[in-house]
C-alpha cells in the first residue's frame, strides 16, 4: 500500500462529516430557523432544545449525549448524525403512566427491543415499536402476575391479534387469548383491570372492568367500549343501572345517589334527556321531560308546599303553566325564568282573582282584581299596586279612581 494511497483515505475519513472522530463532549442548543433547524453554542432553557455529549466534527450531535426536550423529557444514550441510534434510556416527566424506556433506538425513533417502565410498578420487555407498541414480550406486575405472548403490531406487521397467556403469582392461568379471542382478566398499563370476554384484541361481550382512579363497570361490551346493558359504581358511591352506548348512558337507566336522590327515566349521551323522574333528598320530585340535563317541555314539580305542572325551559319554569299553593292559592298563565310573567290569572283563598299582565311575579299592565265583597279594581297596575284605574261595585257603580297610584274620591 503506498503512502499516497494511505494519505488520501486519511483526508476523505477527515473530511467525512459522518465519522466521529471528535470525543469532545460540549453544550449545544437546537434553533429552529428559516433554513431548518441549526446547532449553536448559546441559548435558553426555556426556549430551547439542548444536547450535552460528543459531536462530530460538523458539530451536530454523533456518540453519547443527553438531549433534553422543552417538556422536559431526556434522552440518555447514543447518537449518529443528530438522530437516537443505538441503545439509550428515554425518561418522561409529566407523562400518567409512563416512566422511562430503556433499549434500542432505531432512525431517531424507540424500537427494536427493549423495556418499558411504569410508574405503577409494570414492567414490559420485548419487542417494541415506533409509537410504543408492543410486539412479543413479557409482561410483569408487582404483585407477581406475568402476561406472555404477542400484542397488536404496527402496521407494517400483519400481526394485529393478541396471543396472550396470563399467570398469577402462584403460575395459575388467568388469561388465554388466541387469535385475538378468549376469556380472563388483564391488568393495563395505567392499572385498569379488565375480566371477561376478547374478540379480535378487544373487549368484547360480557365483563366487568376496575379502574385505578375509582369506580368499576360490570356488564356488556362492543368494540372496546360500554355498550348495551350495565352497571357503572362511581367512586363516591354513586350507581347507575341501564343501558350505555360509546361509553355514556344512552337509553334507559336508573342513577342513584349517595345522599338518597335518584333518577329514572331516558339518557341520551350520558346527560339525562327525554321523560324521567327525578326524586331529592329534600322529598321534592320532578316528573316530565328534560333536555341536556335540565328540565324542558312539559313537567310536573312538586314542592312541600306547592306543584307547578306545565312548560318548561333550560331548566326553568317558561311557557304556560299552573301553580297551586297548599293554601288555596291557584294561578293559570305565562311564567317566564321562573316568575309570572305575561297574561294570567291567580285566584286566593278568600275569594279574590285577580286576571291581567304580570311581570316578575306582580301585578303590571292592564289587570282586574275582583274582590271578595264583589268590588272590582280595573284599570292599569304597577308593581302589585294599582296605578290608573277605578274601583266599582258589582253593579258597576265607581266608588274611587286612582292616579299614579293615588285614590281619588
Amino acid at each position: 500500500m503506498t503512502k499516497s494511497f494511505l494519505l488520501t483515505i486519511s483526508v476523505l475519513i477527515l473530511l467525512h462529516p459522518s465519522i466521529s472522530l471528535s470525543s469532545d463532549e460540549v453544550t449545544i442548543y437546537r434553533w429552529k430557523t428559516s433554513e431548518g433547524y441549526k446547532w449553536k453554542k448559546f441559548g435558553e432553557e426555556e426556549t430551547h432544545e439542548k444536547y450535552e455529549g460528543e459531536v462530530n466534527w460538523s458539530g451536530v450531535p454523533d456518540g453519547l449525549g443527553t438531549f433534553t426536550y422543552l417538556d422536559g423529557n431526556k434522552y440518555k444514550g447514543e447518537f449518529i448524525e443528530e438522530e437516537r441510534s443505538g441503545l439509550g434510556t428515554y425518561i418522561w416527566s409529566n407523562d400518567e403512566d409512563q416512566e422511562k424506556y430503556v433499549g434500542e433506538f432505531t432512525n431517531d425513533k424507540f424500537g427494536k427491543v427493549g423495556k418499558i417502565y411504569y410508574k405503577n410498578g409494570q414492567i414490559y420487555d420485548g419487542e417494541v415499536f415506533e409509537d410504543l407498541e408492543y410486539g412479543k414480550g413479557i409482561k410483569t406486575l408487582p404483585d407477581g402476575r406475568r402476561y406472555e405472548g404477542t400484542w397488536r403490531r404496527t402496521k407494517g406487521d400483519n400481526i394485529t391479534k393478541w396471543e396472550i397467556t396470563g399467570y398469577d403469582k402462584d403460575e395459575n392461568k388467568i388469561l388465554e387469548i388466541s387469535e385475538g379471542e378468549g376469556e380472563g382478566s388483564y391488568v393495563f398499563t395505567n392499572g385498569d383491570e379488565y375480566e371477561g370476554e376478547w374478540k379480535n384484541g378487544i373487549r368484547e361481550g360480557n365483563g366487568s372492568q376496575s379502574y385505578s382512579s375509582g369506580g368499576r363497570y360490570e356488564g356488556e361490551w362492543k368494540k372496546d367500549l360500554w355498550d348495551g346493558k350495565g352497571t357503572f359504581y362511581e367512586i363516591n358511591g354513586d350507581k347507575y343501572v341501564g343501558q350505555f352506548r360509546n361509553w355514556n348512558r344512552h337509553g334507559h337507566g336508573i342513577y342513584t345517589w349517595t345522599n338518597g336522590q335518584k333518577y329514572d327515566g331516558q339518557w341520551i349521551d350520558g346527560k339525562r334527556h327525554g321523560y324521567g323522574i327525578m326524586m331529592f333528598k329534600s322529598g321534592e320530585k320532578y316528573e316530565g321531560e328534560w333536555k341536556n340535563d335540565l328540565f324542558n317541555g312539559k313537567g310536573t314539580y312538586l314542592w312541600s308546599d306547592s306543584r307547578y305542572k306545565g312548560n318548561w325551559k333550560n331548566g326553568k319554569i317558561t311557557g304556560y303553566g299552573e301553580f297551586t299553593w297548599k293554601d288555596g292559592r291557584k294561578y293559570i298563565g305565562e311564567f317566564e325564568n321562573g316568575y309570572e310573567r305575561g297574561q294570567g290569572k291567580i285566584t286566593y283563598p278568600d275569594g279574590s282573582i285577580y286576571v291581567g299582565s304580570w311581570n316578575i311575579g306582580q301585578y303590571n299592565g292592564q289587570g282586574t282584581l275582583t274582590l271578595p265583597n264583589g268590588n272590582k279594581l280595573v284599570g292599569t297596575w304597577k308593581n302589585d299596586k294599582i296605578w290608573n284605574g277605578k274601583e266599582k261595585n258589582h253593579k258597576g257603580h265607581i266608588l274611587m279612581k286612582f292616579v299614579n297610584g293615588v285614590s281619588i274620591r
